[in-house]
């Protein structure tokens, strides 16, 4: 699909080219780590991230890592899903050309979990070994989305495409949902006969422990699918208040293990309001609808949502 183009239900998309390379510095980036070190020093600020004494903007060595939600899956009407889906259009790239780093490393595939991340490669997306072999001592920054395919996220754009194109509830749908929430709270284990936020706390611990006390490691959350305002009576099936309230659950589970890890939350959910699945203008729409023509890009963010979603949430944690 060219920038421009009608998506499958004849709705124009907003297509235009985001993260252009600018002028900007990473000289607030700086400033931030430093005041970041000063102020866990003083004992004063957030602990969520590591201290760092500052890092030298000509040698930016940026890692970024995760599943689709990082890869730009979901920016493209046909993704290479043989090759992890990663696009131009995905925030990680778009930060990166944008500052103009020293290296810039890719690997977040679609379909990863926290296993990918740490153990298992993707060999049928053509991945030859886990994501955290691509740090080294000189990785100095990493961004990560992770989490939602370790608790089947992915199959509820399967169960739930007719409650989303007939706008009405189905048990199918609503049962899925449910199993997933399930694991998200721990109320049930996942194969290995642990939780959810078990795998997370794992995962960003490895990173950490990878790389040096200096390096800066940001966790994404999820944006909500729908952003429905509760208690209005006119918000359509409950199936979409239950997505919600899971992505909800997804990112309070995230953002404990990010801050018991020592590492940076990045919390998108403000910037996203108001623009998700469904929104009334299809300009505004940063999230795909379910669609049986293109399950596989189904409730993943589109290139709105990349450049004016998530970028922005980042630059705000990098202070870029």
């Amino acid at each position: 699909m060219a920038p421009g183009d009608a998506d499958p239900r004849g709705n124009a998309r907003r297509h235009t080219r985001p993260g252009e390379r600018t002028d900007v510095t990473l000289k607030p980036l700086i400033t931030t780590l430093m005041l970041s070190l000063c102020l866990a020093a003083c004992g004063g600020g957030s602990s969520t991230g590591a201290p760092s004494s500052g890092l030298d903007a000509q040698d930016l060595h940026y890692v970024a890592m995760g599943d689709s939600y990082s890869s730009g899956h979901g920016t493209e009407p046909k993704p290479d899903m043989a090759q992890c889906s990663r696009t131009e259009y995905s925030y990680a790239k778009l930060w990166a050309d944008r500052h103009g780093v020293r290296d810039f490393t890719f690997v977040a595939c679609q379909g990863a979990t926290t296993a990918n991340v740490l153990t298992q490669a993707q060999t049928d997306q053509s991945e030859t070994r886990p994501q955290l072999e691509a740090l080294s001592p000189r990785t100095n920054m990493v961004t990560i989305t992770i989490g939602g395919n370790d608790t089947g996220f992915a199959d509820i754009a399967r169960a739930c495409a007719e409650s989303e194109i007939n706008n009405r509830d189905t048990p199918a749908c609503m049962q899925r949902i449910l199993g997933v929430q399930q694991i998200v709270d721990g109320a049930v284990l996942l194969p290995d006969n642990t939780t959810f936020s078990s795998h997370l706390l794992r995962t960003y611990q490895a990173i950490r422990q990878k790389l040096s006390p200096d390096a800066r490691i940001y966790v994404l959350g999820y944006p909500q699918i729908y952003y429905l305002p509760p208690g209005d009576n006119a918000i359509g099936p409950a199936t979409r208040q239950m997505v919600d309230g899971l992505m909800i659950s997804m990112n309070r589970e995230i953002r404990t293990a990010a801050e018991t890890a020592g590492v940076t939350y990045v919390d998108v959910d403000r910037y996203f309001a108001g623009h998700g699945a469904g929104a009334a203008n299809p300009n505004a729409q940063w999230i795909n609808d379910i669609d049986f023509r293109d399950i596989h890009v189904s409730l993943h963010p589109n290139i709105a949502g990349h450049a004016q979603g998530d970028l922005p949430a980042l630059e705000a944690a990098t202070g870029g």
